[in-house]
């Protein structure tokens, strides 16, 4: 089958004025538009959009997306018909049924390397390596982007880049639930999933819920590929 992209409705709007701060600012489109969120670039290259008259709960304004990385005929617009559209909160999300999104129509331009895990769907995704321990400096190294500078005294520094800071931060959890005893809830465990493998498709939580993608084992196997887990023993 092949594959599509995720489709969101964004009501009241036509496209043209859709902005990055409007993107931004809406919990459910934050993870898939990322990359658009921070560069104006990205944000007129990668954004597919479409007015449409008659959208969900037969309110007006437009159906946006993001160019995949694979061609694709899918159709750009709202045609329920051959959609499927479901609402989360305030936002609907749809998809063309004989198209369902997947591994290779939802990653993204560069993906991180890591491990390859089978999900719930039966297809291979990879699950991002997102920290690691340096044996020769006997300490965890962040593989997240990071800037270069100095400090007041002329120090070198090396920093998380301020967007991935709450990457960091779920990295550190997962860090030290797997190798420091930190208890997770389920929901905690699905919720960093999720974050892991987002920096490499375009996915939050929403998407990876209607693709079905997890279980317990699953979530586990995510978790332990960002933390390069099969190749440290647990402590």
């Amino acid at each position: 089958m092949t594959e599509g992209v995720f489709l969101y409705f964004i009501p009241d709007k036509k496209f043209e004025n859709v902005t990055r701060e409007d993107l931004a600012s809406n919990p459910i489109l934050v993870k898939p538009f990322f990359d658009l969120i921070h560069s104006p670039k990205t944000m007129r290259e990668k954004l597919c959009k479409a007015n449409v008259y008659r959208g969900p709960e037969n309110k007006s304004g437009c159906v946006i997306s993001v160019q995949p990385q694979v061609a694709t005929n899918q159709f750009l617009g709202y045609n329920p018909e051959i959609q499927t559209w479901q609402k989360f909160g305030e936002q609907w999300v749809g998809y063309q049924a004989d198209m369902r999104p997947g591994p290779e129509s939802l990653r993204r331009p560069k993906l991180y390397s890591g491990e390859e895990v089978e999900l719930a769907d039966d297809r291979i995704w990879v699950a991002p390596t997102l920290m690691s321990f340096d044996e020769k400096q006997e300490k965890w190294v962040s593989l997240l982007p990071a800037t270069f500078g100095v400090d007041a005294e002329l120090k070198h520094t090396c920093k998380t880049d301020p967007k991935h800071e709450d990457d960091f931060a779920a990295v550190q959890r997962i860090r030290n639930a797997v190798f420091g005893g930190e208890s997770l809830s389920r929901i905690d465990a699905f919720e960093l999933a999720v974050t892991v493998l987002s920096l490499n498709y375009r996915l939050g939580a929403v998407e990876a819920s209607i693709l079905e993608l997890f279980h317990d084992t699953l979530t586990v196997a995510v978790l332990h590929a960002a933390v390069d887990a099969t190749s440290l023993p647990a402590a």
